[in-house]
């Protein structure tokens, strides 16, 4: 469990890889459901993008690759239970997809002079 006490979220080290959605056995879905994930997301999620495409893939359904991304930045982020912001790992490989960008984030602070 992550430190804000949100499962999913990331750990405090930002450079960490973050959490995979979990799967079927064997990668394969079979129209199994996750009540752990889904009892998870009803707790502690919001709706905001990636809501309805983890709970899809929570009952086993077939996401596309846009949807999958999307469930992986909502599960990546905590269910957005901090509110809909930027995602802070940018080298993260779906970062260019993630859908709030700019959002909730401060710009990084000016080095000071004569440091």
């Amino acid at each position: 469990m992550a430190a804000s006490g949100v499962p999913g979220a990331r750990e405090s080290n930002p450079h960490s890889v973050p959490n995979a959605l979990p799967a079927a056995k064997n990668g394969v879905s079979n129209g199994a459901v996750h009540p752990t994930l889904l009892s998870d997301i009803r707790r502690y999620g919001i709706k905001a993008a990636g809501h309805r495409e983890l709970i899809l893939h929570a009952y086993g359904k077939r996401l596309s690759a846009r949807a999958r991304c999307r469930a992986q930045c909502y599960y990546c982020m905590g269910f957005f239970a901090d509110g809909k912001t930027d995602c802070p790992i940018p080298e993260c490989p779906l970062y260019p997809l993630q859908p709030y960008h700019g959002k909730g984030v401060d710009p990084a602070p000016l080095p000071e002079e004569g440091s």
